[in-house]
């Protein structure tokens, strides 16, 4: 099928009330708040100060800052395609759940963003593994599955060597509003696993980048 003709499914597999009700006091496993962004990386989200119109928590951070790290995709493909990309969150603020196999009707690419905080168990079910299943016996239908990073939970590391490996990880993912333990992508992983690929997704890419900070490399 030309890229002309194609129907794009962008699927955030988290749930909005788990992410954004996790406690601030708890420094690990959750989104930053758009407060902590403001503080850490003055002034690059200044644009966002304005309380009456940005949440300051991490539905502001949800809705202003990761979301549109996809806009560019979005526009792109809708430009290639011709049709609007169709963007579902699994779970949504009032609690609403749509579950894959009831998300990828009319698809031809389904994009999963497995960006769920382990925390918050997010898996694919049963049905929803049969489904894509099925939908993969089309041979001109595709999905990519990203499950992202997994960091700061070195398996069998007690005391200071735990401290030391999470120190390590962190500096090698380079990102000042990652704390010391975030894990990402149970949605992911588990969908993987039911298609029998399964994958343990651990730590996180630092690409190489030249001293202006544009990417590196040849």
């Amino acid at each position: 099928m030309r890229m002309r003709a194609r129907h794009v499914l962008l699927y955030f597999g988290w749930s909005r009330p788990a992410e954004t009700s996790a406690p601030l006091a708890v420094i690990d496993d959750r989104f930053p708040a758009v407060f902590e962004l403001r503080r850490l990386f003055f002034p690059k989200f200044e644009r966002l100060s304005d309380r009456g119109k940005f949440d300051q928590g991490i539905a502001g951070f949800l809705d202003h800052v990761q979301k549109p790290n996809f806009q560019a995709f979005v526009e792109q493909t809708e430009a290639l395609t011709g049709h609007p990309v169709v963007q579902i969150e699994r779970i949504t603020d009032d609690g609403a759940m749509t579950p894959l196999d009831g998300a990828h009707a009319g698809v031809d690419t389904i994009v999963v963003i497995s960006f769920d905080s382990l925390r918050t168990n997010q898996a694919a079910a049963t049905a929803e593994v049969r489904a894509i299943r099925h939908f993969l016996d089309n041979p001109d239908h595709l999905i990519f599955i990203c499950p992202h990073h997994d960091i700061g939970e070195p398996a069998g590391a007690l005391g200071e060597d735990r401290a030391e490996r999470q120190l390590a990880e962190y500096r090698h993912h380079d990102d000042h509003a990652i704390p010391p333990r975030q894990g990402f992508g149970g949605f992911a992983r588990t969908l993987l696993a039911g298609l029998g690929v399964p994958v343990d997704n651990r730590l996180g890419l630092r690409p190489a980048a030249k001293d202006d900070g544009e990417p590196g490399g040849d």
